[in-house]
């Protein structure tokens, strides 16, 4: 008797660990939080038509961990590259997501299409990318012991495939995006897919000029809706403010009742920024803050 209960009971455990890992534990621009760098940094991160928008190859390096050093506490780390050329552009994105004993490496490969509408400047971005990702349990982690069936079958999944879908308008300072991703989970209708995943991302954004003609200084505003399954749509309300040519602060208020702010420098053709970010507050007693710094290098500029 006592067997079968302790069986059952690791079965049961085994099936919480995988609902978590499939519907919370998911890539980085699939959390209530995604990483800040994509609001201006990197704005790829969330849309595959912004990929080689500006020309010129460029490579960006997103990291953030929580500040409260709690085991199995979220992690994440990502990376992009980038290349324009012609009315085309190329994207890469490898993301590494680790919540608990859950890891998620996600490959991206994407396409853009920048179309001329009228010799003004206005242009409307086609993208689409493709995405492979794998979901691991790390067993060093789980306390157990013998053979247990489930969790050794969410181990011998292998990797899923699926794709995402962005739109952008840009004319002069403004831009309008819109991106979905999960098209081929949404499509097929998959059980698995649980709460907390993102069903659509847009955003406008207007950059203004300040002072002199030179570009050094500039105010960007920026509305963003995230859809997210099975829990309330998120409004994202910031400013990007640039100065001294080299020098940028950024601040985020998110209706998930959390905030963002960060500092930036510009190195050269190196960009650095760190970004300090609340988590929500139903989580921020487990979770903590979030700390992030984000790379970005702008090896070819375009011409």
């Amino acid at each position: 008797m006592n067997t079968t209960i302790r069986k059952f009971g690791r079965q049961a455990a085994a099936a919480l660990v995988f609902a978590l890992g499939c519907g919370i534990a998911a890539p980085a621009q699939a959390q209530l939080s995604p990483m800040g760098t994509g609001y201006f940094q990197n704005p790829y991160l969330f849309n595959p038509a912004r990929a080689g928008m500006d020309g010129g190859t460029t490579l960006n390096l997103g990291v953030r961990a929580t500040t409260n050093g709690m085991p199995g506490a979220p992690r994440n780390q990502a990376f992009s590259a980038e290349h324009g050329f012609g009315r085309s552009g190329i994207g890469l994105l490898l993301d590494n997501t680790s919540v608990g004993s859950v890891r998620h490496t996600a490959g991206a490969l994407g396409y853009a299409y920048h179309l001329p509408l009228a010799a003004d400047g206005q242009r409307l971005h086609f993208g689409l990318s493709a995405t492979l990702l794998w979901s691991r349990l790390d067993m060093t982690d789980i306390n157990g012991t013998g053979y247990d069936p489930v969790l050794a079958a969410y181990n011998e999944r292998g990797a899923e495939f699926d794709a995402k879908f962005g739109l952008a308008y840009t004319y002069r300072q403004l831009v309008a995006e819109f991106a979905m991703g999960d098209l081929i989970r949404n499509i097929r209708n998959d059980d698995r897919v649980l709460a907390n995943r993102p069903l659509y991302f847009s955003a406008v954004s207007y950059t203004l000029p300040l002072g002199a003609r030179d570009g050094s200084m500039s105010l960007t505003p920026k509305v963003c809706y995230r859809g997210i399954r099975s829990t309330d749509d998120v409004f994202d309300i910031g400013m990007d403010f640039r100065f001294a040519g080299h020098f940028r602060v950024l601040g985020l208020y998110h209706t998930s009742r959390n905030a963002t702010v960060g500092f930036g420098a510009g190195i050269g053709k190196l960009q650095v920024l760190g970004m300090y970010s609340m988590e929500t507050s139903s989580l921020s007693r487990y979770a903590g803050n979030a700390f992030e710094v984000g790379l970005g290098w702008n090896i070819v500029q375009s011409n």
